[in-house]
């Protein structure tokens, strides 16, 4: 057990009951300015701490990059004592589908537990050729949107059995992404993919046989989706505060013209400032608590 894992411990001792932020940066407190464990400016912090007045734990599995799988599996591989709480509320943050985590050899700890696979990563020198080239073949052949739905539902399974067994409250609000809805899943495992010998990924024009995911899609607690302010995502439920805001501009259309981000409630890298944090945490409490 390292000390973060200990000082958490320390406090549900205290207070019995949890609130587990999971996610990518967008959980951690991305652009904030303070370091991993000891980040107090995110929703989290703010929640627990101001309006729930430390009754709650506040356990932020938040990393930087991190894909669902990572983000997910950081429940199962801690030593938290869960099974002495009363109360644990889940809130996750699902972050870009294309992100693709695995398990580290060199390194361990919350924080340090996964590398993660992007399709079209640029070459990073810190990492080196090898790694680069990692990536690039995963998104030669192994991803593709319908890769990025199958495993998205395979992780909401591990995330509701863990809840399920945990009698864990749930609470799911995307980072960004707009694509987690029950028709885009749909629309994607409709079409007719397949690779070619080399795993080159081809939509097959007219479609042959599909198989029917209705019930995989289904899997997807989609009843634990929140709508705040009619905002899907932590991303749009900031950004509408932002003069330069457009329902037609993604968070990545606010990084590429990064003028538009006047770090007053829209980060320099997209990320939700201290302010859009102080709000989610406000919204949070006064609809879910």
């Amino acid at each position: 057990m390292d000390h973060i894992e200990a000082d958490i411990n320390a406090d549900l001792q205290r207070t019995k009951k949890a609130i587990v932020g999971i996610g990518c940066s967008f959980v951690e407190g991305g652009e904030l300015g303070t370091i991993y464990e000891k980040n107090n400016q995110n929703f989290l912090h703010v929640l627990c701490k101001k309006y729930l007045k430390s009754t709650y734990t506040p356990i932020n599995f938040g990393k930087e990059g991190a894909g669902n799988f990572a983000s997910i599996a950081k429940l199962f591989l801690y030593d938290i004592h869960w099974q002495d709480l009363d109360e644990i509320i889940i809130i996750f943050l699902p972050t870009g589908m294309q992100r693709f985590d695995v398990l580290r050899d060199d390194s361990w700890g919350i924080g340090k537990d996964f590398n993660t696979l992007w399709p079209n990563a640029p070459k990073n020198p810190g990492h080196g050729i090898n790694w680069h080239f990692f990536n690039k073949w995963y998104g030669l052949t192994t991803h593709s949107v319908k890769f990025e739905i199958l495993n998205a539902i395979l992780n909401f399974q591990f995330l509701t059995s863990w809840a399920t067994n945990h009698n864990a409250e749930l609470l799911i609000f995307p980072a960004f992404e707009e694509t987690y809805n029950k028709e885009y899943f749909q629309d994607i495992l409709s079409q007719d993919f397949y690779r070619t010998e080399n795993h080159e990924l081809r939509l097959r024009n007219p479609k042959g046989f599909v198989f029917d995911y209705s019930f995989q899609i289904d899997l997807v607690p989609w009843d634990k989706f929140i709508t705040i302010d009619e905002s899907r995502t932590f991303f749009d439920l900031v950004f509408r505060n932002d003069k330069h805001y457009s329902s037609k501009l993604s968070m990545f259309d606010v990084i590429t013209y990064q003028q538009m981000a006047n770090n007053d409630w829209i980060m320099p890298k997209g990320h939700p400032s201290q302010r859009g944090h102080k709000l989610f945490a406000k919204r949070l409490f006064q609809n879910f608590f």
